[in-house]
């Protein structure tokens, strides 16, 4: 079974540098189509490429002021070559699921077969845990907080508990882990589960950071790589379980 792991950035087209960011803060706003367009393509033709037997997506906008048509989450599934079901849901939980351009920041679950259940974990305030069930096996897609270590601690442990019942599962995403191998370390700490990353994948511009991979269960085999594509701030990553 192979997997496909992006944070897509909303297809905005940023490189993940600060400077860049606050030389092109209206786009973040108001978004631009060429770019949109561009990183969505990218997009396409990987999963067409690699025709995965799901894809997890953080960060895709469900239909604010800055998202095109052809990039929400259903429209994004149709358009593939192979047929995907599609479930999306906000990341956020709390008042900013309520706010204008926050409450359509999603995340979403691209899959063939199987089942969607969207948890919502008890700290942070991005805080969608999406987990995929096929038979047995649960996939979790992943966005924990990006700014604070001690809530990401936090949602590692509500994950877990959420995991109790699960004997085979991978949670896979954007961990943001930005204290690299200290955090990594407490993430094996609290979970005890195997942790593989592909290597550096963010920012995109020159990736100097571990921030996305894949924990799973002892009962699962997996491997993990990085893909050398430059749709989003972020390296998309293709997981296999044998």
């Amino acid at each position: 079974m192979e997997i496909l792991s992006s944070n897509t950035g909303y297809f905005l087209g940023y490189n993940g540098l600060r400077r860049d960011y606050l030389k092109n803060p209206v786009k973040g706003v108001i978004g631009d189509v060429e770019e949109q367009k561009k990183a969505l393509n990218g997009f396409k033709n990987l999963i067409d490429e690699l025709n995965p037997d799901s894809v997890l997506v953080q960060e895709i906008d469900a239909g604010s002021i800055r998202n095109t048509e052809e990039a929400r989450p259903e429209n994004l599934a149709k358009s593939l070559n192979q047929k995907y079901n599609v479930e999306y849901a906000v990341k956020y939980r709390g008042w900013p699921a309520n706010t204008p351009i926050l409450k359509n920041m999603s995340n979403a679950i691209l899959f063939k077969q199987g089942e969607v259940i969207n948890h919502y974990l008890d700290h942070g305030k991005k805080a969608l845990v999406q987990e995929l069930r096929i038979r047995d096996l649960s996939i979790f897609s992943v966005h924990l907080s990006t700014i604070n270590p001690k809530v990401r601690q936090k949602q590692l442990e509500d994950l877990a508990n959420i995991t109790e019942e699960r004997s085979k599962f991978i949670a896979a995403g954007d961990f943001n882990f930005h204290r690299g191998q200290q955090e990594m370390e407490k993430a094996r700490e609290i979970t005890e589960w195997n942790l593989r990353t592909a290597g550096k994948t963010f920012p995109i511009a020159n990736p100097t950071k571990r921030l996305d991979m894949v924990l799973s269960s002892e009962k699962l085999e997996i491997s993990c790589k990085k893909l050398d594509k430059t749709f989003s701030d972020h390296k998309p990553i293709k997981i296999k379980i044998h």
